[in-house]
């Protein structure tokens, strides 16, 4: 009984470990940080990997998410709104797990409104 206590506790306790890295944080790994979209907007994807819970941060209401699980990774796909305002403007989108987190930056460029 208490052998099997012990299997069960060292299975629980590598589960809760995860994607933790020596140091004791979570190894987080994105595909890709930097994107440019047109002024027309449009859809962008990248990849994050990590056995811990993470989660998506952004404050700009021109850009939408969701996320797909496939096999081990999540497809983050990201909706960005038409960019009518002439100016360019910049989103960071904060993937996050525990301490660790990676930047994603999104670049638009603003319509040419001179014409």
């Amino acid at each position: 009984m208490k052998f099997g206590l012990i299997i069960s506790f060292m299975f629980f306790a590598t589960l809760l470990v995860g994607c933790l890295d020596d140091s004791g944080s979570a190894s987080l790994s994105v595909s890709n940080t930097t994107f440019t979209v047109p002024a027309s907007g449009g859809n962008i994807e990248f990849e994050v990997l990590c056995d811990e819970p993470w989660s998506l941060n952004y404050q700009e209401d021109w850009v939408s998410m969701t996320r797909t699980l496939v096999e081990w990774v999540t497809i983050v796909n990201v909706t960005v709104e038409e960019n009518a305002t002439g100016a360019d403007r910049q989103s960071v989108i904060r993937v996050q797990s525990g301490k660790v987190h990676v930047d994603v930056t999104v670049k638009q460029n603003g319509f040419d409104v001179s014409n």
